[in-house]
């Protein structure tokens, strides 16, 4: 299809697919005034461009497995987290949550002759010790299987508008290759992947992720007109953000550079992946599937960290402190009302912060 449509409907052949993937796992409440922290999966523990980062600084919880799969082992560390989140604020939830395999029930307790089983014995180093998961402020419910693209709000339209939030910062991303000319550059890293999804669940809006819950029925509240009114605000919520990407794509493949339609074609393409049904979890169906288990537990659960990514820089303290102050420089000059005069008090603050740590460090060179 020529670049200067809009999305293709089927696969661009004679192309080399990247098959480095994330998984990425949201929740919210009815009224999206309490997003959670974002969880993402990748193929490794530490790729290369998060190798100097520290993770706790990151916008989202990050974990690594090869093949980038929710399994118990994380959905275990994703239950304490929104449990502790919610015990901070004294709030008790219910958290809906679909069936898949690695999604376990916390409340379960194996009988004693299945603790026996040789299948149990097998798997339990991987499995979350579930005797002892205790959650103080969430109860978790389990949507009836094949039920989920019905009643599971994120499925009624917010991971449809994550996505388009997601695509419109990918259009940019390549826009700016475009005007770059940096055609060797046309894969996002895990960096690069994050901050973009990061900014994509931010941009979800309150009505939407509200809308959304009405539109499956199962706010008590909900009335028939209720649904239709939301069914039909979010699809036209949609639609809209569906046009913003398809109008970047004109522009850029209506240039006169051919390069233009190249990036045209490689976003087609890439948002063709996006919308791929592929596994995210890690299940486990027969004998195979335990060999495979018990191998990668007889490797200590380590993770070839050998990527083709490039490792990030390590930015120097005086690097730092010229940027901190060009950018307070620049922010003083600008006539914007958008440049909130109060809003430069956090950069001044970890600009005196980072020369305290300069000073430090020549303090402990001189000793």
């Amino acid at each position: 299809m020529p670049p200067n449509q809009t999305l293709s409907s089927k696969p661009v052949l004679g192309q080399k697919k990247d098959k480095t993937r994330i998984t990425v796992l949201l929740g919210t409440n009815a009224i999206g005034t309490d997003k959670l922290k974002p969880w993402v999966i990748g193929n490794s523990k530490r790729p290369r461009p998060l190798s100097r980062v520290n993770f706790n600084h990151l916008p989202v919880h990050y974990r690594g497995n090869p093949k980038a799969w929710m399994n118990s082992e994380i959905f275990e560390e994703v239950l304490l987290d929104i449990d502790r989140h919610f015990r901070l604020q004294n709030k008790r939830i219910l958290l809906l949550i679909d069936n898949a395999p690695s999604h376990f029930d916390p409340n379960y307790h194996p009988p004693e002759d299945e603790m026996e089983d040789q299948y149990w014995n097998i798997t339990r180093r991987r499995q979350p010790n579930i005797s002892r998961l205790q959650l103080t402020h969430v109860e978790v419910a389990f949507l009836p299987p094949n039920t989920t693209s019905h009643l599971q709000p994120l499925d009624a339209g917010i991971i449809a508008s994550f996505k388009n939030h997601y695509k419109r910062n990918y259009c940019r991303h390549m826009l700016e290759l475009f005007e770059g000319k940096d055609i060797n550059k046309e894969k996002i890293n895990i960096k690069e992947s994050i901050d973009y999804l990061t900014d994509a669940w931010e941009n979800v809006t309150e009505e939407t992720i509200h809308n959304c819950w009405i539109k499956t029925g199962i706010l008590p509240s909900s009335t028939n007109k209720d649904i239709t009114d939301a069914t039909q605000a979010q699809r036209e919520k949609i639609d809209d953000e569906v046009a913003n990407i398809n109008q970047i794509i004109r522009e850029l493949g209506a240039t006169e550079d051919p390069y233009g339609a190249v990036l045209a074609d490689a976003i087609n393409d890439y948002f063709l992946d996006l919308e791929k049904e592929i596994p995210t979890e890690d299940v486990l169906v027969d004998d195979n599937d335990i060999v495979r288990l018990v191998q990668e537990e007889m490797c200590d659960g380590e993770i070839n960290e050998i990527d083709s990514e490039k490792e990030e820089i390590q930015v120097s303290l005086n690097n730092a402190l010229k940027s901190i102050q060009t950018w307070i420089s620049f922010f003083e000059q600008q006539q914007s009302d958008e440049f909130n005069i109060d809003d430069l008090y956090i950069f001044k603050k970890y600009f005196k912060i980072t020369k305290r740590l300069e000073f430090q460090l020549e303090i402990g060179t001189v000793l």
